[in-house]
């Protein structure tokens, strides 16, 4: 919506553009939201029930309007961390007919018991539980994915590619230690000094190095 002249955001807006804007307020960063609000006459409703309806049906509005003009995807990464609150607001956005966009939703397997807002969207019955929702599980990376993985961004930075194999082992395949590995191998050698070699890197090393840039 930012992205967009005034005109054009302001044709994407829902109806009840106030109950939208303060349940949640960085949309109030959108032009087209902040004078439509302005242009609104009325009292607002005091009851955080019907306030959060009304929000959650103008949400549902806005997306609805955005995917019939262009492509729409919706990435809300580490749901576990989500709250009971966010479960109703995720479930009715796609209720059926459901906006036409495409939802990305990513979490820890390991802490579904524990995440409030896991347990009820996963439940029976909900439609985060049903065959038209894909579940894919992410493994780690295979110790030569792993590599591959550390070769291509090790080049991208221009940075020695003799520590590919060493970060593709400490990472135990995990992607973003890899990414953080191949970031202190070129720090290393912006600074002039030698690559790692074998054994000579871990992620302790990239944890002591964050910590102590902390205090200059």
């Amino acid at each position: 919506l930012l992205n967009l002249e005034e005109q054009e955001a302001q044709g994407l807006l829902p109806v009840d553009v106030r109950a939208l804007a303060r349940a949640f307020p960085v949309l109030r960063r959108v032009p087209a939201i902040v004078n439509a609000r302005r242009r609104e006459a009325g009292s607002e409703s005091k009851d955080p029930h019907e306030l959060r309806r009304r929000a959650f049906k103008a949400l549902r509005e806005v997306f609805a309007r955005l995917a019939s003009q262009r492509p729409l995807v919706l990435f809300i990464d580490d749901l576990q961390w989500g709250d009971a609150d966010s479960a109703p607001l995720l479930m009715g956005l796609f209720e059926m007919p459901a906006p036409p966009l495409l939802f990305v939703g990513t979490y820890r397997s390991e802490e579904v018991k524990e995440s409030e807002l896991l347990q009820a969207l996963l439940q029976e019955g909900s439609v985060f539980a049903s065959p038209e929702m894909v579940q894919l599980t992410v493994s780690r990376l295979p110790l030569i994915e792993a590599k591959y993985l550390a070769d291509g961004l090790l080049r991208a930075c221009n940075t020695d590619l003799s520590s590919a194999e060493t970060i593709a082992r400490e990472s135990h395949g995990n992607p973003y230690f890899i990414h953080e590995l191949v970031r202190f191998a070129h720090d290393e050698q912006l600074a002039g000094r030698e690559a790692p070699k074998a054994g000579e890197m871990s992620l302790g090393d990239v944890i002591y190095d964050r910590i102590h840039a902390l205090s200059r």
